[in-house]
C-alpha cells in the first residue's frame, strides 16, 4: 500500500493496489472521541493498527456532524462542546513518520 498525503498534510484513504490484496487481508480505521479540559471534545480517525494516542496526535479530525453521528452521548451532554479548529498543538506535524 502506498500512502498519500492531501495538501493539508491530513490522512487521505491508502491506495491499495491489486497485487498488494491478499485473501483475509482487513482493512479499516479506527476513531476515538477524545474529551479534553474545558468540556471541550474531538473525534479522530486513523488507522486500526495505531495506538489511541497515535490516532489522537496524527489522525484526522472528523467534522462535528461525523462525530456526533460516531458518538451521540457525548453530542448530547449539554456540558460539552465540539471543537474546531481542534485543540491540540498545530505546530506538530501531523504526518507520521511511521504507520
Amino acid at each position: 500500500m502506498s500512502r498519500e498525503y492531501n495538501t493539508n498534510n491530513t490522512l487521505s484513504p491508502y491506495v491499495i493496489r491489486a497485487n498488494e490484496i491478499w485473501v483475509n487481508d482487513l482493512y479499516g480505521y479506527k476513531v476515538i472521541a477524545v474529551i479534553y479540559p474545558n468540556n471541550i471534545w474531538c473525534a479522530y480517525r486513523g488507522l486500526t493498527d495505531w495506538s489511541d494516542e497515535f490516532v489522537q496526535k496524527h489522525g484526522d479530525k472528523l467534522s462535528k456532524s461525523a462525530a456526533e453521528e460516531l458518538f451521540p452521548t457525548l453530542a448530547i451532554d449539554s456540558c460539552l462542546l465540539y471543537t474546531s479548529p481542534s485543540p491540540r498543538d498545530r505546530t506538530r506535524s501531523r504526518m507520521p513518520s511511521s504507520a
